[in-house]
């Protein structure tokens, strides 16, 4: 029983750390890891939560970014459509399926 209320202590300050730890810059985290005197399990798990985050943020801001890009693609064809007239219905059915399959991947 003293063992499980030691270990969720341990966690109840690991979460609290874990949320300065994340608001910092890189070589800010690395001072603040040395700083606490974390145990060397500890800094794995603070370490490997920062990354588990990092990568979502950056696949989120990717996809985010490809999608802006389709979005402009599809106006521009849109424009030169009203301007030309020289993409018929059924050429921008195909692109537009063509798009949708690109998300769906994401």
């Amino acid at each position: 029983m003293s063992a499980n209320k030691h270990l969720s202590k341990k966690m109840e300050h690991l979460l609290m750390h874990r949320k300065e730890y994340m608001k910092l810059s890189r070589n800010k985290a690395s001072q603040y890891l040395e700083q606490h005197n974390f145990s060397e399990s500890e800094k794995s798990a603070l370490r490997k939560y920062r990354r588990k985050v990092q990568n979502k943020l950056c696949s989120k801001k990717y996809r985010n970014g490809f999608k802006e890009k389709i979005d402009a693609l599809e106006k521009k064809i849109a424009k030169l459509c009203q301007e030309n007239k020289l993409l018929k219905n059924q050429h921008l059915k195909t692109h537009l399926h063509w798009k949708k399959k690109m998300l769906q991947n994401f």
